[in-house]
């Protein structure tokens, strides 16, 4: 029966690579729309985390019911909880660190050795550990960020922000040694005093945050230093500062491997009540700690996109099978009508209604599965050939090929059971007189 329906398509070779054609083109259209969401997915997942949609944010300090604060969480405790390890979905953990008296917070800056070096605004003194990094997605244009053997060491050195190096001197800073000074009016003393740290190496440069503004924007910058301050921040290791100026927590970050977009709202929440749930363990359930979701209005936009994006994917793939079951549908009925006089010979030399059923629809089968496979190749190297040259890293899911040959297949049963059908019921007496 299978070598029978091969010989008959042999002998159409003209018609059968139009249809093998027209096949393979659907085939490989509807594994690249399986590819595009799913490296669309991809890519919106790196978006979250870059943007920080992933992060949660606690404050160090709890409150009561009556929203008065009855204590803080320190840096120790933090360890102690231990909370990437009793809490699974948490990637890192982050921490800031801020003066207790707030104005060394935010001191003035200067180049040692320098008469004048002039930068038009307090800086951001932000003390910190080398996750803070990954997890606020910074980026290092020039020199490197701070690591571990400096916070062990409690070596002075700092990473500056943009805004500040680009006063400062721009790339020839890396290597220097600056000075954060402040003066400062003593309460208890009724005097005006100037603090003033040891020198601190510049090692890092970070890259410009807020592309939207222009290089020296005074209102992004000098007031608010893009997003966290980071244009107008100078980072140190904590350890530096820790004795010095009684360091406190000032943020708690924790960054969620997030591993599906569309069920990112739900494995942040589920993480945020654990989290809740092991605060109220250690300090008691009647404080009550704020756990903030960052970019959250931007994580539900992302997310109403991409729905939106799947939707229109899944119409465009169906609108190519219909048209893909219909142009088999015709090819193969056009064959039954061309082949009527071999069918009635075939039925009068003894050929059953099944026999003639099933080599129409393993013609059918194999035109699919020919074209199917063919199909996958060609989307394979059509979608690499497109992420080469639109420098994306594409996904091919495995599950896309699989449903692109398996459409493929029911393709050919849809379209070819029909024409079998009809052609298994037309009668030798029919064919000799339509011959």
């Amino acid at each position: 029966m299978i070598s029978d329906s091969l010989k008959s398509l042999s002998s159409a070779k003209k018609g059968i690579v139009f249809l093998l054609l027209s096949i393979s083109i659907t085939i490989s259209c509807i594994i690249f729309l399986f590819s595009i969401p799913a490296t669309v997915k991809r890519e919106i997942l790196i978006d979250i985390e870059n943007m920080g949609a992933n992060i949660l944010s606690i404050s160090p300090y709890y409150h009561d019911k009556e929203d008065l604060q009855k204590g803080y969480i320190t840096y120790d405790d933090l360890l102690r909880l231990n909370l990437k390890g009793r809490c699974k979905g948490i990637k890192r953990i982050a921490v800031t660190f801020l003066p207790r008296e707030c104005p060394f917070a935010c001191p003035d800056i200067k180049v040692e050795g320098e008469k004048y070096s002039f930068c038009p605004t307090n800086v951001r003194l932000l003390s910190t550990i080398p996750e803070y990094k990954e997890v606020r997605c910074l980026k290092v244009i020039r020199g490197r960020f701070i690591n571990n053997l400096d916070v062990r060491l409690k070596r002075r050195v700092c990473v500056l922000g943009n805004t500040i190096s680009l006063f400062l001197g721009g790339k020839r800073l890396l290597g220097k040694k600056i000075i954060l000074f402040l003066e400062y009016y003593d309460e208890k003393d009724g005097t005006w005093k100037t603090w003033s740290s040891s020198p601190l190496t510049v090692i890092g440069i970070l890259a410009r945050y807020n592309p939207f503004a222009l290089p020296l924007n005074p209102h992004s910058d000098f007031w608010w230093g893009g997003w966290e301050g980071r244009n107008i921040s100078v980072i140190v290791p904590y350890s530096v500062f820790k004795e010095d100026l009684d360091l406190s927590l000032d943020d708690i970050f924790l960054q969620i491997a997030t591993r599906n977009s569309s069920d990112i709202n739900k494995e942040i929440k589920g993480i945020e009540e654990a989290i809740k749930d092991i605060l109220a363990e250690r300090y008691g359930k009647d404080k009550i700690f704020y756990v903030e979701r960052e970019s959250q209005r931007l994580l539900d936009e992302l997310q109403s996109q991409t729905r939106q994006a799947n939707t229109f994917i899944l119409t465009i793939g169906t609108v190519s099978l219909i048209g893909s079951i219909i142009i088999i549908l015709s090819m193969m009925l056009l064959s039954v009508s061309k082949r009527t006089s071999e069918i009635g010979l075939r039925r009068a030399i003894g050929a059953r209604k099944k026999d003639i059923f099933f080599q129409f629809l393993v013609e059918a089968l194999v035109i699919t599965g020919i074209g199917g496979i063919s199909g996958i190749l060609f989307g394979i190297i059509g979608i690499k050939m497109f992420g080469y040259y639109a420098s994306w890293k594409m996904v091919i899911p495995l599950y896309g090929i699989f449903i692109g040959f398996a459409t493929s297949i029911l393709i050919g049963v849809i379209g070819g059971l029909y024409p079998a059908l009809k052609a298994s019921k037309i009668l030798p007496a029919i064919a000799v007189k339509y011959e």
